[in-house]
This record gives structure tokens, sequence and C-alpha cells, in this order.
């Protein structure tokens, strides 16, 4: 059972990041489809992109040897993320290669998402006041433009997580990127994911 809040602004007027909306979501989906959250994912999204190392049961990242996130200052991995349940925004155990499966996917047009939901997660829905889609950070036009690289163009989304990886698709110029690390010390400087993508983009031109 959820409380609803009188709202505080209109919408689009001010944005906040709010993970507790992705565990909602979740529990949504689950009492419509009747199902778990990795049983719907993977039968209507996994699936049919070819994700096949991509899950949320920790049993299963255990088979497909997924690394956890180290972290340098306690010297330690961070193993309460190990066993922890998904949350909606959270719990979802990938790789490199799945998630450039995903991003060229949704962006190519597979047919695996609808129209509609394309252009929420790939265009501007804060009518231009934050640069946010539905999933994504948009390029910033001016200013620093970290995590994104100075090479993308302005149509290029993406979004960083704590854990030290990236994920970006500027389907204008057909440039697509997933980093992965186990590094949260990454993810303290936003720039670190430019200069990989920077990197990534001329070794690309040169080649």
């Amino acid at each position: 059972v959820y409380a609803a809040r009188p709202k505080s602004h209109r919408p689009v007027e001010q944005m906040e990041y709010w993970s507790t909306g992705y565990f909602v979501l979740m529990e949504v989906l689950e009492t419509v489809y009747g199902a778990t959250i990795d049983e719907i994912v993977t039968s209507r999204l996994l699936r049919p992109l070819g994700m096949d190392r991509t899950t949320f049961l920790s049993r299963r990242a255990q088979e497909l040897r997924r690394l956890l996130p180290y972290d340098l200052a306690t010297n330690r991995e961070l193993t309460g993320v190990a066993h922890a349940p998904p949350l909606g925004e959270t719990g979802l155990w990938t790789c490199a290669e799945d998630l450039l499966a995903f991003v060229r996917g949704i962006s190519q047009g597979s047919g695996v998402v609808s129209e509609r939901a394309l252009d929420l997660l790939l265009r501007d829905q804060s009518n231009g006041g934050h640069l946010k889609t539905i999933g994504f950070w948009m390029r910033p036009q001016e200013g620093s433009l970290c995590p994104f690289s100075p090479e993308m163009s302005n149509h290029a989304v993406g979004h960083p997580g704590y854990t030290g990886c990236f994920l970006a698709a500027d389907p204008e110029s057909g440039f697509y990127i997933a980093i992965t690390s186990t590094s949260p010390n990454l993810h303290a400087d936003f720039c670190n994911y430019s200069r990989i993508a920077s990197a990534a983009l001329h070794q690309l031109r040169d080649s």
C-alpha cells in the first residue's frame, strides 16, 4: 500500500532523483502480469534482444561468474549487493556485450519496444528544462558534458552507474558504448566516462 502526497510542483517544473519510483513500478508490473520482474523482463526484453547473460537472479549471476564491485577505500568487495533482491532500479546482473545489445536493439527499431516507448527513452521528456528522458540523461549542449564525450551529438543519451559503469547511445552518429567495471572510484568523477568514450571514438575513427 502506497500513500500519495500532495504535489509540490507541476509536471516538468522540477526534477528529483527518486529511485523508489522504480520499486513501485516493479510491484505494479508484477501484479499486472502475475510474474516476477525477472520473468517479465526476460520474456519481453532480454530474450528477444539476445541478452542471455543478463539476469535479476543472484544464483544465476554466480553461475555466469559475475564480479562484485570493489571498494578501494575498504579494500574489499561490496558483498552486500551479492544477494540483494531486485528493487526495480537495482539488482540486475549483466555484461558490456548485453548492454550494447540492449541499447542497439532499442535505438535501431528492433520492434521489441513500441514507438511510444522508444520516444520516451530517447527524447527529452522535460520540455528542455532538465535534459532527461524517461530512463536516460541527455548530452548537455553547453557547460560540462560529463559523462558524455564532446564528440557525441546533442541527441546522445546515457546514464552512469555507481558501481563504475556507463551506457550511452548516439543514434545520430551510430556510436554506442557500454563501460563496465568493478570500481565505484571510476564513478566518483563522471569525466572518467567522458575520457574513456572519447578514447574509444578516436580509436574507432583511426582503425
